[in-house]
């Protein structure tokens, strides 16, 4: 008995002993959390922030607003608390954390945003607002010698020089696929960052056929050598190098007002800045300098120059919220998408389309509708425009009106690229479109919106058989056709002339036109 009692005594005092460890346990992860907690909130004020918002980016000075103090303290204000991850421009890595929620928002160029969204197979995001739009930042230099135009780029032996995934990769395929550069190598040679590519600049063989591209401050750099020239800059280009900013798109149902709120801070903050004499240089200057890279007053007014920060208004342009007629050239963000998805299928950065026909599913209107219907004034409250019309946003800038050439001024300007276009064609011995061609005409009337500084000749092609004098009229008539087409979808008249080349071959490539591109010198 007393055998059995001690086992029994020891069962019991083993059970004591988890009962206790299991009511210390609750007590010191229940109970005194709880108490804890009271304790807390009984000797504790409200927070001033009411939400938290995560933007994910990187160092590039277009996004030197969103940086800002200033950007942060009208956040503050709203209540939202500005968390801000720079990850190095690593889009993968972006657009996934916008597919996890760990971000609510992030910043994007267009083009990556649709490559990156197509290789993930989703799309989280959608884009509520345009940051700036690049114009002349990015450039491809060359030394004269060895490349003296454009079109020299056009051969095997030639290369680019680049950044791989990034605004410089995507300004090399846009002069690929539209100016007809089908020999350069799509295999580019690769550097680290633009300070690289300069330095490869400088490092490399003068008559070696080598187009670099840069951005700034580097392009200007790079242009201090009398030697080197510029064969191509996105001054040149409307609605390509585009950075938007994008919010997942469930933060967005759950906190529309929180995202409102942001777009309304980055408007307000971008008007600051560009309403001050000399602020987008300040901000450019202290944003390099808070990221470690400092640039000199000059610099910094290089890259303001080569940026060109979307206002109000131009927002509600890209957007679709001003009448078409009204909108200066400023692209609407649809065909803004529809061209750069097109490049990039051209040139083999994407096997197929991942948005064909569905555009609109990529970018939402309704906060900036939102605003828009709310009177919003950027100004208003800055100790600006207190009182002014709401009205004033400032003017919509990029409307390009080239002006009208004689022949010899057509004569004298310097020929870019043939365009490529499925071949149109005509009715057998008319200058009639099928309606195949005039689909493909439209399509070019679309992308030659974002060619808005180059003139074009549309050249009517027949064959060397027959009455060759019927045979050019024939092709002056098809050029005519086709020219009559893209002006009536909204090409300028004054960019465009029709011209009959001399008849030659007798293939079905004869029967047809080529829409060649020209620019006056830089």
């Amino acid at each position: 008995m007393g055998e059995r009692e001690s086992k029994r005594n020891i069962v019991l005092g083993v059970i004591l002993f988890g009962a206790f460890i299991i009511i210390g346990l609750a007590f010191k992860f229940l109970v005194y959390p709880s108490m804890q907690g009271d304790l807390v909130a009984g000797t504790s004020s409200e927070s001033q922030y009411t939400h938290e918002l995560t933007i994910r980016l990187d160092s590039f000075s277009g996004y030197a607003a969103l940086r800002s103090p200033e950007f942060e303290r009208e956040l503050k204000s709203a209540g939202i608390r500005l968390i801000i991850e720079d990850d190095a421009a690593d889009y993968g890595a972006r657009m996934k954390a916008l597919q996890r929620g760990t971000a609510d928002m992030a910043v994007f160029t267009v083009d990556a945003f649709v490559t990156t969204g197509a290789a993930l197979g989703d799309y989280p995001a959608t884009i509520v607002a345009v940051i700036d739009e690049t114009n002349g930042a990015d450039a491809i230099v060359a030394y004269r010698d060895a490349l003296p135009e454009l079109q020299a780029l056009n051969s095997p032996d030639a290369r680019l020089v680049l950044t791989p995934a990034s605004p410089s990769e995507f300004l090399g395929r846009v002069a690929m696929a539209e100016f007809g550069l089908q020999q350069l190598s799509p295999q580019w040679d690769e550097a680290d960052g633009a300070a690289a590519v300069l330095r490869n600049l400088r490092s490399a063989k003068r008559s070696l056929p080598r187009g670099y591209v840069l951005w700034e401050p580097y392009k200007s750099q790079a242009l201090e050598d009398p030697d080197v020239h510029v064969l191509f800059d996105s001054s040149r280009l409307s609605g390509y190098i585009v950075d938007v900013l994008v919010v997942q798109r469930q933060f967005l149902l759950d906190h529309p007002d929180v995202a409102r709120s942001a777009v309304q801070a980055l408007l307000r903050t971008q008007y600051s800045y560009a309403s001050q004499s000399g602020g987008l240089v300040r901000l450019v200057r202290d944003d390099a300098e808070a990221g470690g890279e400092p640039l000199t007053d000059a610099q910094a007014r290089a890259v303001v120059d080569g940026i060109r920060w979307r206002n109000t208004l131009e927002n509600y342009a890209h957007f679709g919220l001003v009448p078409r007629q009204q909108s200066q050239g400023v692209l609407h963000l649809e065909d803004s998408i529809s061209n750069i998805s097109g490049v990039l299928v051209r040139t083999g950065a994407l096997a197929q389309d991942p948005v064909a026909d569905r555009a609109h599913e990529l970018f939402y209107q309704g906060l900036l509708q939102q605003l828009q219907a709310s009177g919003f004034h950027p100004g208003q409250g800055l100790g600006i425009v207190d009182g002014a019309p709401v009205a004033e946003l400032g003017q919509i800038r990029g409307g390009v009106d080239l002006p009208s050439l004689d022949d010899a001024q057509w004569q004298a300007l310097t020929p870019v690229g043939a365009m490529q276009v499925k071949p149109i064609a005509f009715g057998r011995g008319t200058a009639r479109l099928n309606v195949q061609s005039q689909r493909e005409l439209d399509q070019l009337a679309r992308r030659l919106q974002s060619l808005p500084h180059f003139y074009l000749t549309v050249l009517g092609h027949s064959r060397a058989e027959g009455d060759l004098q019927a045979n050019k009229l024939l092709a002056q008539e098809r050029a005519q056709a086709a020219t009559q087409h893209l002006v009536a979808k909204g090409l300028s008249a004054t960019r465009v002339r029709a011209v009959a080349a001399e008849p030659s071959g007798t293939g079905g490539s004869f029967q047809s036109v080529s829409f060649v591109l020209s620019q006056q010198p830089y």
